[in-house]
């Protein structure tokens, strides 16, 4: 669609800065519209901007001969007669700057013979008035005309509150010599009238979304919204691809030793909120959002890892996808259209079931070990030093408060099998934290573990470990020697 736009719809915002300007800027490309702008209409707009800028110093003069003095504002009336002057000098550049950034395409007129002006003009043929008054008029229809016959397919809308010149009895009726005019070119049923940038904005707004409320301020804000996700799926969330997830942050395996972004599925629980200008022209806007992403990990290797709700595949390299959600902001121009945008983070859902394992692994650990894997640990324990490997072992355990706390949050089920994963066995968790003190299980576990790795000698075979019993308050489990854990057990 093509909107062409006479100088009343420039003169009612010169600046191009109000909300109806922002609606179209914003919906231009969504609405595949494009807006054009006769060179006469331009010329038209700043000398009328520099007509009412004379008027504004006349008015500012007279109060100043009578006020300034007296009130000792005649530094002030000075100022503001310089920043008039330069408003008015300035004017042209900023217009066409504001219509380039809208993509407005500024279009010449017609070469059209002058002898076809004065038939018009004569024959008080519209938009010539009575006295035959219109040769700018004149040209900005024909202009109109020309995009018609160069365009035969586009519908045109023609944006002017000049009901005089264009009208029927001032109504918003197309006059008939106007209306002869776009037969001619068979555009009679392509081209409508409309008064009003803001009738505009509207009627474009309930054809392409009939639901569309008539308010600008809710259709700017939907239609900002829209732009806004479109551009950060496009954008931003396409160029996250490649890039590195933190495990811990994203909930992934514990035995992950790094991770990156496959792809990355359209945004959902998308969340705007503006930040505030960075300066006149721009302002920043951050958001927050879910996606459903694909990841690949890289493992420990000899682990297996359970990425989500299904246990992946024991590999060096894995595979899966879960929601994520990605943080960053956008830079909006003063037409709210996004111009620039960056991901800050990426971490996992607050509910995801990935994050326990690694508070579970962090727990009662304030050592630098913490970042440690069971799996980990698991490999570690067949190529350290006992003593090492025992100490690692006492600090991964999780205590029976933390059991408590996490059996009050989770399901049964879950619970057991998040443990399982966390611990050796629970024939040894119960060992733990019921039976034993930590150096014997330290002894013990540093024991089992050179036997499943070394054969053991006629000498080692007939050695059993020396346990030391605990206290309790049966006294017949007091008197009698606590038997040794089965290997099973602590496997």
């Amino acid at each position: 669609m093509l909107v062409v736009l006479d100088t009343t719809a420039i003169m009612s915002d010169p600046l191009c800065g109000g909300l109806a300007w922002r609606v179209l800027a914003t919906a231009a490309p969504a609405w595949n519209v494009q807006v054009y702008v006769p060179e006469v209409v331009v010329i038209e707009a700043v000398a009328g901007y520099q007509r009412r800028i004379v008027e504004a110093a006349v008015g500012l003069t007279r109060w100043a001969d009578k006020h300034a003095g007296p009130l000792g504002l005649a530094e002030a009336h000075q100022m503001s007669d310089r920043a008039l002057v330069e408003a008015a000098s300035s004017y042209a550049g900023r217009l066409r700057e504001s219509l380039q950034e809208l993509k407005a395409v500024v279009v010449k007129p017609p070469e059209v013979a002058h002898t076809t002006l004065v038939e018009r003009a004569a024959s008080r043929r519209r938009p010539c008035d009575d006295h035959g008054d219109g040769y700018r008029d004149t040209l900005n229809w024909l202009t109109v005309l020309a995009l018609a016959s160069e365009y035969p397919d586009d519908q045109i809308t023609w944006v002017s509150d000049n009901t005089h010149d264009f009208g029927v009895d001032n109504s918003s009726e197309l006059h008939e010599d106007l209306v002869a005019d776009l037969a001619a070119v068979g555009a009679d049923k392509r081209v409508r009238w409309l008064r009003t940038l803001s009738d505009l904005v509207l009627t474009l707004a309930a054809e392409h979304a009939p639901e569309a409320p008539a308010d600008l301020v809710a259709i700017q804000g939907r239609l900002r919204d829209e732009a806004l996700s479109a551009y950060i799926e496009a954008e931003i969330l396409a160029a996250a691809v490649d890039n590195s997830l933190d495990p811990r942050r994203c909930g992934l395996p514990t035995a992950t030793t790094s991770a990156k972004v496959l792809a990355v599925g359209a945004p959902n629980e998308l969340h705007l909120t503006v930040r505030g200008a960075v300066t006149d022209n721009e302002a920043v806007v951050e958001f927050d959002l879910e996606a459903e992403t694909s990841f690949q990990v890289s493992l420990l290797p000899g682990t297996t890892a359970d990425v989500s709700s299904a246990a992946v595949e024991a590999a060096p390299i894995a595979q899966d996808s879960k929601p994520l959600r990605f943080s960053g902001f956008i830079t909006l121009d003063k037409y709210d259209r996004p111009i620039g945008g960056e991901l800050t983070r990426i971490t996992a859902k607050d509910d995801d079931p990935g994050l326990l394992q690694w508070v579970i692994l962090d727990a009662n650990s304030p050592s630098p070990w913490v970042t440690l894997s069971p799996d980990l640990l698991k490999v570690l324990g067949q190529q350290m030093p006992s003593a090492t490997f025992s100490k690692l072992i006492s600090q991964q355990m999780p205590s029976a408060a933390l059991s408590k706390l996490i059996s009050q949050q989770m399901p049964s089920a879950a619970l057991s099998k998040l443990i399982s994963q966390q611990m050796p066995s629970a024939a040894l968790s119960k060992l733990i934290s019921q039976q034993m003190p930590s150096a014997a299980l330290s002894k013990l576990i540093s024991q089992q573990l050179r036997s499943a790795t070394t054969p053991p000698s006629d000498e080692q075979a007939s050695e059993e470990p020396e346990l030391e019993s605990t206290e309790s308050n049966d006294s017949e489990d007091q008197a009698s020697p606590r038997p040794e854990p089965d290997d099973d057990d602590i496997s």
